[in-house]
């Protein structure tokens, strides 16, 4: 000691700071391995593995303990070579906590696996414009900047069920878009990397989120309808058959819709439901039907409104000169709907951004709506 400073081998004791005897077997802690450690040995013969082809690239390796018994060394040695190979570059950890033979395939320059984005419907609908096709060029400009591989998933199967083999993968996120089942959304919550679920309200679920601002869109919408005359509004939901249950953004969509009318001092109980694939539409039949007819209809989207024109249609009923109509839709909508417009590439981009964010806490992203005249939405006759 110089100076009344420590020697920096010298070990402070606790209550008094005055230097404490190093004890004979503390002479290897704390000291870095040498360059002829064991786990470099270890990292030496799981490398020649890996190139002599033992693992192919994306295979799960061996439990640390089968590696231990392979290689006759501990497992803390084992433990060391794979961090050591996974700073290479040649191993990465999977969603499950396993490491998979990478060797750069599937990894970029900053290290990182691939974003896996899952549709829970085939993508049968691959027009330009599309809302399926404007969520996944969405996802494909948020891989980009996030300078990762994109693989791509598909399948109806998809609602209820994982990509087991998939999730074996490095992967650095999961984007989910479309609908799935709540025993599955909880499923993706347990996995040990960030979830985004792309255009859909995520509460309830500690799930990254980005999607339609449902409740201020359906306000807005309705008070536009008021503010023409219209007294008799209704609104038709979508229902999920497959899941049973109120499409997420429908409710949320419904509940704006509610607050306008109730504000109104007007009867907000006038919901109807839209089931597709259904025949016939009864609900929307029998709203139709009703007397006092309604003047006005917003549709939470566009194949429900395009239900609603169709069985208008055959009921007689003209739009918009009977029957004001609007719908949130999306940018590449072609129908003669007025409504909502929303951006389904910024939704969804900025939802894949968020698996660049740690899994927690979720974030949710609400993204404003902007307005387009069509003509279906004009004053009551006779107002």
């Amino acid at each position: 000691m110089r100076g009344g400073e420590l020697a920096p081998c010298a070990i402070m004791c606790y209550y008094c700071a005055v230097p404490a005897k190093r004890p004979a077997h503390a002479r290897r802690l704390g000291r870095p391995p040498g360059p002829f450690a064991r786990h470099r040995d270890v990292a030496d013969a799981l490398r020649r593995r890996m190139k002599a082809g033992d693992w192919k690239c994306l295979e799960v390796l061996p439990s640390l303990r089968a590696l231990a018994r392979s290689t006759q060394s501990s497992v803390s040695a084992v433990r060391l070579a794979l961090d050591l190979l996974a700073a290479e570059g040649q191993i990465a950890a999977n969603p499950r906590g396993r490491w998979v033979v990478a060797r750069d395939r599937f990894l970029m320059a900053s290290g990182r696996g691939p974003l896996l984005l899952v549709f829970s419907h085939p993508m049968e609908n691959t027009a330009p414009g599309s809302y399926w096709m404007e969520l996944q060029r969405g996802v494909v400009t948020a891989a980009g900047r996030m300078q990762v591989p994109l693989l791509m998933l598909h399948d109806h199967a998809l609602q209820d069920g994982q990509p087991r083999g998939f999730l074996d993968l490095p992967l650095c996120g999961v984007a989910l878009a479309g609908r799935f089942g709540a025993a599955n959304l909880r499923a993706y919550e347990r996995l040990p990397l960030p979830v985004s679920y792309l255009d859909t309200p995520s509460e309830g679920y500690d799930l990254h989120s980005a999607s339609a601002d449902n409740e201020a869109i359906g306000y807005d919408a309705t008070r536009r309808m008021l503010a023409l005359g219209h007294r008799r509004i209704a609104c038709v939901r979508f229902v999920l058959l497959t899941l049973r249950e109120i499409d997420p953004d429908a409710r949320e969509r419904q509940a704006g819709f509610v607050r306008a009318m109730r504000e109104a001092g007007l009867d907000a109980g006038s919901v109807f439901n839209h089931i597709p694939g259904k025949s016939p539409q009864h609900s929307i039949m029998a709203m139709l039907r009703k007397r006092p007819a309604y003047t006005a209809v917003f549709c939470v989207g566009v194949t429900t409104a395009q239900t609603v024109a169709s069985v208008a249609q055959a009921e007689g009923v003209d739009i918009p000169r009977d029957l004001s109509l609007c719908c949130v839709q999306g940018q590449g909508n072609r129908e003669p709907f007025s409504g909502p417009v929303l951006d389904f590439h910024e939704i969804a981009l900025r939802g894949a951004l968020l698996l660049d964010r740690p899994k927690r806490p979720a974030v949710r992203e609400r993204l404003p709506a902007a307005w387009r005249d069509r003509g279906s939405l004009t004053p009551p006759r006779g107002a």
